[in-house]
């Protein structure tokens, strides 16, 4: 995925990204999954810890990234076996009816925010520099956005698995 735009609202902040075309394979999936993390491990990075916004509803980035991980093990057959079930149903009733999918869900996150993590370490200087701009001028987007990236000689893309 490519960063489109960032803005930050008090303490929200929201990104916009242009995902590449795939095909839902596990790394396509796990890519996304680190993309659901990088806020919480930009906490981490740039604060020491991460605060509870990346939790919270149904659709916060922790469940969106539990549910695509859910989905990658039930709907996509990158799971333990190639049995389909659905994953819509809630998370608890799922990892009550599929041994294992707690501990697969769990492994991908933990995998992922290592991704993340690593990712934005590396890039920490367009992490701050990408943090400072929004935070004044409350969005970067679009050639701002690219620039800055460039200019800090950051790579935009997920880790490859």
């Amino acid at each position: 995925a490519t960063p489109q735009r960032i803005a930050m609202d008090g303490l929200a902040s929201r990104i916009v990204m242009r995902y590449r075309p795939d095909a839902r394979t596990a790394d396509d999936l796990h890519r996304e999954v680190v993309v659901h993390l990088a806020g919480r491990a930009a906490e981490e990075v740039l604060l020491g810890q991460p605060s509870g916004g990346g939790g919270g509803g149904e659709q916060c980035d922790l469940a969106r990234a539990s549910r695509l991980l859910i989905a990658g093990a039930l709907n996509y057959g990158h799971g333990e076996g190639l049995v389909w079930s659905s994953a819509a149903t809630d998370p608890a009733t799922l990892f009550a009816r599929h041994p294992g999918l707690q501990d697969t869900v769990t492994k991908g996150l933990d995998r992922a925010y290592a991704d993340a993590l690593a990712l934005l370490r590396d890039n920490i200087e367009a992490l701050s520099a990408i943090a400072n701009h929004a935070l004044v001028d409350g969005v970067v987007e679009n050639e701002a956005l690219r620039d800055l990236l460039f200019y800090c000689q950051a790579t935009p893309d997920a880790p490859q698995p």
